[in-house]
Formats: structure tokens, sequence, C-alpha cells
């Protein structure tokens, strides 16, 4: 169920598909998508709607309601929400322009918590004229319907998807921003002379001006994982190659490598791999 108030221009583009089969097995499709140019009186309030929705304002201004918080959509402002849950957008200003896309896809989760590990907010998008470009091409290919179409919708969403996260994670960083990647930079240079010992995050952030919280935080975002599972990849990783290039046995690579116990070692390389590391070692060998 929702409400609708869809005053919008006559020169506004308004674009609905029907994905094949092949497409929606895709990392990402289209089923609605449009340019409005919206009336002071816009609203769309829905309790829940099958897809993921990007916003992005090109003039004006329009507000949105989701996770019961109200977000303001300036000029060069984006966002994605997860339509399964309770949102409202609407005028903000005698005229709204922006772009918007309604899409799903077997990535489209993962990109989700990838652009918003902790809350949805709207991004500052530092490329606009770019971004723009991406969206038209991707309202250009929606209606189009044969399988190369398909492909190439995927990959222009795909590109659209990595200019959100890369705004996202340059507002993270803020003015501040070459400093903070100094800090991650200073801590990925620890993991690797100190991989094969027992690290701590306290171990990680010495000599490193932030609190432990805020390390962790700042590394999840720009890293995509947090500190430890970093260190335990980074340790696989080490521990990979001394399968394929030695005789060594378990217990002196898992030592080697950093594990506190080769019964630890073999966990983390079949939960990473899927394989045990002497099976891991049979196919290389």
């Amino acid at each position: 169920m929702g409400k609708y108030e869809e005053k919008i221009r006559d020169d506004s583009l308004w674009l609905t598909a029907t994905p094949s089969p092949a497409a929606l097995s895709l990392p990402f499709y289209v089923s609605e998508a449009g340019h409005f140019q919206a009336e002071r009186d816009y609203l769309v309030e829905r309790e829940a709607h099958g897809s993921y929705l990007l916003l992005y304002t090109v003039n004006g201004c329009g507000i949105l309601t989701t996770d019961a918080t109200e977000i303001t959509l300036a000029q060069n402002h984006a966002i994605v929400i997860n339509c399964r849950k309770y949102h409202k957008y609407r005028s903000l200003s005698d005229s709204w322009e922006f772009f918007w896309i309604h899409f799903n896809g077997s990535a489209a989760e993962t990109f989700f918590v990838l652009l918003y590990p902790d809350k949805v907010t709207d991004i500052t998008i530092k490329e606009p004229e770019l971004f723009r470009d991406r969206l038209l091409s991707v309202l250009q290919k929606t209606i189009l319907s044969g399988l190369s179409d398909s492909l190439a919708l995927s990959m222009e969403l795909h590109g659209l998807f990595c200019c959100l996260v890369n705004s996202s994670l340059q507002e993270v960083s803020g003015n501040s921003g070459i400093l903070r990647n100094e800090f991650i930079s200073a801590a990925l240079d620890y993991i690797k002379d100190n991989y094969s010992r027992t690290i701590t995050i306290d171990d990680m952030i010495s000599g490193i001006p932030v609190s432990k919280y805020y390390f962790i935080r700042l590394f999840r975002r720009i890293m995509g994982v947090t500190p430890y599972s970093y260190l335990t990849a980074y340790r696989i990783t080490i521990s990979k190659m001394l399968l394929r290039t030695t005789e060594k046995p378990i217990s002196e690579i898992a030592e080697e490598c950093g594990f506190s116990d080769p019964s630890n070692f073999i966990c983390h390389f079949k939960k990473r791999t899927g394989q045990k590391p002497l099976q891991y070692r049979r196919d290389f060998s």
C-alpha cells in the first residue's frame, strides 16, 4: 500500500521494464527508472516496495524519510534505500529535479551493505557530471531488452555504484582524508611486519593518535573488513604460499603465520578457502 501525489512536469521521463529471466540472474537489473521535474506537492509514501531505490538530486531539494530518520536531499546529493521498509520522499522546493532508479539483482544487497555498513545517509557526489552521464546511460539502456543489453546495463549500474562508494569513502575521510589514509597504511604496514606473532588492536594503533573504537570503524569503512578479519586473511594468504612452495609441516606453517595452534589454523583456513591446508597443498603439488 502507498500514497502517491506524483505531480511532475510534462518534460519528465518515466521508464518501466520487465527484465528477462536471464537479466534477473545478473548482479544488477532495473525495474523502473526516471528523470523527474517534480513540483512542490510531489509525494511518494509506501509501507514497502520490493526493490532498492537510488535517488539523486540535480536541482532543487527533496526530503526522504527512512528508518525513522529524515534526510534532506540537496543538489548533487544521492542516497540508496531499501524499499522493503517504510519510506517517504517529497519535494522541499518549488521544483525538484531528480533521477531515480528502482533496482535489484544478485549483488544488490551486497552493494547496499558495502555502501552503508552503519546507517543510511545521503552522499555528496564528488564528480556530478560523470555521475549524471552514468545515470543517463542507465536510463538509455533500461528500455533495451536483449541479453547483451542486460549485461551492459548491469555493468553500467556497477560503475554507477562504484562512483557512489568512492564518493562515500571520500566523504568519510573529509578534509583529513590523507591523514586518515596514513593511519590505515601504518596499520597495514604493522600487520605486514608482525603477522607472525600475536597482534592486538592496541598494537596496531600504537603511535597512531586515534581511539580504538574510531580506528576499528575507520578501518572497516576503508578496507571493507574489520582489522582482525584483514589480519586473518593476510595470514591465510602467506600460508598458501608456504603450502605451495615448501614442504614445511602444518604445525610449523601455523606458527610461522601467527596462529595459536594447528587446529586454529586449519579451522580458519577451511573457513576462508573451503579446504583444509593439506587438501590445498595436494591440489598444487
